[in-house]
């Protein structure tokens, strides 16, 4: 049967034990098994457990496969007498202690997955006698230490899974023998050192993982031979210098992870030539160059984030038309120039970060035709004019920010019909003849024409209104209180006479 299926059926049937016996080795494999049962210290609540009898043994011992079923106790040594077994499974358990060195007896085990338990020490040696073994997988344990050198003459691997412990020391570059391996996830461990240039032999490889560790130097341009690679992870760890030019040679490549690392120079490869790349991320680096002009014609991107870096160009110029793209933050880059018309051109465009840059000009209208938007930070720029009216049209937008650049004018009636805000920073702008009613703390702060009640001497007093008859209309808005955010009312006062404006403010 086809390795996948298998791997399917297996994730189906995980409440099944299955051990066929056979001939001399029958009654010691049957003993090894019941002797391992009786030290499992749940074996009389397990649903599971009364299954493991042996009776009648016509055939060769071919799988087992007991995982989701809440074991505890300790893998045995004489798990070795299971001479035939050929698919072992154990995963999400609570087995504990080491995985004992007579596995590596097993010499007819092809697939070894023991993920989501509590194992714990090192990687028994001995694992490398498994050379038959195509399916390895260890994550989410407690695992320690070094792979060994050894690991390279597993040949068969075409997954190898040991994320999620707390592995350290290098990556040997004996791993660049496993020829046939597919899968390579190293994620979340302690690994350091540098990324062996001999990786860049996998060139089966469609998933490579090793985010979150402590790898260190320049990602090797062996990298670049990786042609089936899909998904490549090297976000979280202390990687350093230029991505080459070679990873434009990845052009199957669909997810490419490399924030929060120490990157320099241009980014400008062209990731995007095989037409399946989906998602970038290279936030908190110090990449620098025009970036958008590089992904102008990525029509198969989905979510990009590219704040923090040191990124430039003309977002008008070089911003182009995304159909797929549902996320886009710019934010704290050194882009400039007007809003790009083009976002308005993206129609799955939910979150727009474009914070902390040189965007200058106004908020152009069409933007209220962006009605699936539902986060907008346009904050701690270069923004002059007036608030749009249509921005009332974005009735699923729940955070907007404004704050921190030169919008002037009123602040829009139609902004009170958006019943899912819930976040809403306007301060340090100029905005004038606006009175808001037991507004809280700073979130108007800086707009030095504004008045409020009971703000802490944030907003100057608001002088008494002419009696007329108003309307009040309330919306929430969101002020971040040490981490959090707290809800408060305000309430927007309208002069019937004056429906461009809020309400009056005799200082000016």
């Amino acid at each position: 049967m086809d390795l996948l299926i298998l791997n399917r059926v297996f994730s189906l049937v995980c409440s099944v034990i299955l051990l066929i016996l056979s001939g001399s080795t029958a009654n010691e494999e049957a003993e090894a098994l019941l002797e391992w049962k009786s030290s499992l210290q749940n074996q009389n609540t397990s649903p599971l457990l009364p299954s493991w009898a042996v009776s009648n043994p016509v055939n060769a011992t071919a799988s087992m496969c007991n995982c989701m079923n809440q074991l505890f106790g300790a893998i045995p040594p004489r798990i070795s007498s299971l001479s035939q077994l050929k698919y072992l499974d154990l995963s999400t358990n609570s087995l504990n202690g080491s995985i004992p060195e007579e596995i590596g007896n097993l010499k007819s085990l092809v697939y070894l997955r023991l993920t989501k338990n509590q194992l714990s020490g090192t990687l028994p040696p001995s694992i490398v006698n498994l050379t038959g073994l195509n399916f390895l997988n260890l994550r989410d344990n407690r695992l320690s230490g070094f792979i060994p050198e050894e690991i390279g003459l597993l040949r068969s691997l075409h997954t190898l899974g040991l994320s999620q412990n707390q592995f350290s020391g290098s990556i040997p570059p004996s791993i660049g023998n496993l020829s046939n391996l597919e899968f390579l996830y190293l994620r979340d461990n302690r690994f350091s050192g540098s990324i062996p240039e001999e990786i860049g032999n996998l060139k089966s490889l469609s998933c490579l993982r090793l985010g979150k560790n402590q790898l260190s130097g320049s990602v090797p341009r062996s990298i670049g031979n990786l042609s089936n690679l899909e998904f490549l992870y090297f976000h979280k760890n202390q990687l350093s210098g230029f991505i080459s030019q070679e990873i434009g040679n990845l052009v199957k490549l669909i997810k490419l992870l490399l924030y929060e690392n120490h990157f320099i120079g241009n980014f400008l490869h062209n990731t995007c030539q095989g037409g399946s790349f989906e998602y970038l991320s290279v936030l908190d680096n110090h990449f620098e160059g025009q970036i958008l002009k590089n992904l102008r014609n990525c029509t198969s991107l989905v979510r990009v984030r590219l704040e923090r870096n040191q990124f430039t160009g003309n977002i008008s110029e070089e911003f182009g038309i995304h159909p797929n793209l549902k996320f886009l933050d710019l934010s704290n880059n050194k882009f400039y120039g007007p809003i790009s018309s083009n976002f308005v051109k993206c129609p799955q465009l939910g979150t727009l970060k474009i914070a902390g840059n040189g965007i200058d000009g106004i908020i152009f209208p069409e933007i209220g035709n962006s009605t699936q938007l539902h986060e907008l930070d346009l904050s701690l720029n270069h923004l002059v004019g007036e608030i749009p009216l249509e921005l009332g049209k974005l009735s699923s937008l729940y955070r907007l920010m404004l704050n921190g650049n030169k919008l002037s004018g009123s602040v829009p009636l139609e902004l009170g019909s958006l019943d899912q805000l819930e976040y809403l920073d306007l301060s340090g702008n100029r905005f004038r003849k606006l009175a808001f009613r037991n507004a809280s703390l700073g979130a108007l702060q800086g707009n030095k024409a504004l008045c409020g009640d009971h703000v802490s001497g944030l907003l100057q007093p608001c002088k008494a209104l002419k009696q007329r008859k108003e309307w009040t209309i309330f919306f929430q808005v969101g002020f971040p209180v040490t981490g959090a955010v707290a809800l408060s009312i305000v309430a927007i006062r309208i002069l019937p006479e004056i429906l461009d404006e809020l309400a009056y403010s005799e200082t000016l």
